[in-house]
């Protein structure tokens, strides 16, 4: 019976001490009911209306840098300027130089005309020069021509 009573008093121990253990759980309940909790957001919003300013600062700044470079490229051109000159003077030297060619080639066959009548009258003045001083010859030449 010892074993009993040693475990009737090792049960009743137990019992108060979860008594105690309920006991100041409901005491802190009540203290945690009594409590009033209130969340406050404001500083979270705050932080939050800094950040969005300063983002809103920067957007603008890079706003206006954007628009600086567009109106940049807007106002650029192709090619550099200094390469205008150049390719001017190029394109006015090829011009030039196809008039030039042109001009060239009409003389040379104007030359060749030229030329070519100067010759034929040379061959003709030749001819009858030789026709007049050979009279003889001149007969044969009208017989020939006559047979063909």
């Amino acid at each position: 019976m010892a074993k009993i009573e040693e475990l009737a008093s090792l049960i009743i121990d137990e019992i108060e001490t979860f008594q105690k253990g309920i006991s100041q759980l409901q005491k802190e309940t009540k203290r945690i009911e009594g409590l009033k909790l209130t969340l406050s957001t404001k500083k979270v919003e705050d932080s939050f209306s800094i950040f969005f300013k300063k983002l809103d600062q920067r957007n603008r700044v890079y706003g206006v840098e954007l628009n600086k470079i567009q109106h940049r490229l807007d106002n650029s051109i192709l090619f550099p300027r200094r390469y205008f000159i150049p390719i001017v003077l190029c394109l006015i030297v090829t011009i030039i130089s196809m008039f030039f060619s042109v001009y060239q080639f009409q003389s040379f066959n104007n030359i060749e005309d030229k030329e070519y009548n100067r010759g034929a009258n040379k061959v003709k003045s030749h001819i009858e020069e030789f026709f007049n001083d050979n009279p003889d010859a001149f007969k044969q030449y009208k017989t020939w021509k006559i047979k063909q």
